[in-house]
């Protein structure tokens, strides 16, 4: 083949005067055989380093990205089945990690806004506060690491943003039900202890509605009011729901508070 095109060449002397890289661009490559062989070990050299280059690459973000799946894999799993224990180092740090977090949310932010709103976190005023459900055998971040409590005297309003932990899940990542019934009791008892003269009451009846599942490691918002034409002196009716940042309903519940006639209750004055 190659013989064919050398004759076709030299049966047109005049193209030897033509400089070859013109040549190239303009007679067609059946008439000379020298730049056909050229192209074609060019593209056969430049090939090879190519699909050596992609292989590399290929290898280079395979590793990459495996490694950073199985180191988060790996974390994930660790906080999830070894949560840290209260009083711990790593449960210091997650503690203030959430207290942070729990600063940026855009409903603390306008709560703080509001003159009329007293701000504490729960049972903070507490000696006994390791006695208290959610505040002893509940407390850390692997549990109810946060709870930021918002009271508005003149309307008679609570708002609790609370942080459900790995270690509240019934299933997993999703927060078991008595345990938010246990949270939502005490957070509509804050309204109803603090709307009575005798400061102080028991539950006589809870009611729960669950609507949406919680997810476990995520902020939530229980806002508790008070029915003031249906309370007394004695009894407090309240109701609350429980929202995601979102504003989604996820929970209702209400529930009646009384103070009891012949047992003797302390008030409870301070900041629970």
């Amino acid at each position: 083949m190659f013989h064919a095109s050398r004759t076709q060449f030299n049966t047109l002397p005049f193209l030897r005067a033509v400089p070859r890289s013109f040549r190239r661009g303009v007679v067609p490559t059946q008439l000379t055989s020298t730049p056909a062989r050229k192209n074609t070990t060019l593209a056969l050299n430049n090939n090879r380093p190519i699909r050596r280059f992609k292989w590399t690459r290929r290898i280079f973000w395979g590793l990459l990205f495996g490694s950073l799946g199985y180191y988060s894999a790996k974390s994930s799993a660790n906080a999830f089945f070894h949560p840290a224990e209260p009083g711990s180092k790593e449960d210091a740090a997650q503690l203030e990690r959430l207290r942070k977090l729990v600063d940026r949310l855009p409903v603390v932010q306008k709560l703080r806004l509001d003159p009329m709103c007293d701000e504490w976190d729960a049972y903070e005023d507490f000696v006994d506060k390791e006695r208290r459900l959610t505040s002893g055998p509940l407390k850390g971040s692997r549990a109810l690491g946060v709870q930021r409590i918002f009271w508005k005297e003149t309307e008679g309003v609570c708002f609790n943003i609370v942080h459900f932990g790995e270690s509240t899940d019934g299933w997993p990542s999703v927060v078991h039900g008595g345990v938010l019934a246990t949270v939502l009791d005490e957070t509509l008892g804050r309204v109803a202890i603090r709307s009575v003269p005798a400061h102080t009451g028991v539950t006589a009846h809870l009611e729960v509605a669950y609507q949406r599942p919680l997810r476990s490691r995520e902020f939530y918002t229980i806002i508790a009011t008070l029915d003031k034409k249906r309370s007394t002196d004695r009894k407090s009716y309240v109701a609350a729901v429980v929202a995601d940042q979102k504003g989604t309903i996820h929970c209702k519940a209400s529930a009646l508070f009384v103070v009891p006639k012949d047992i003797p209750l302390r008030p409870l004055v301070e900041r629970f």
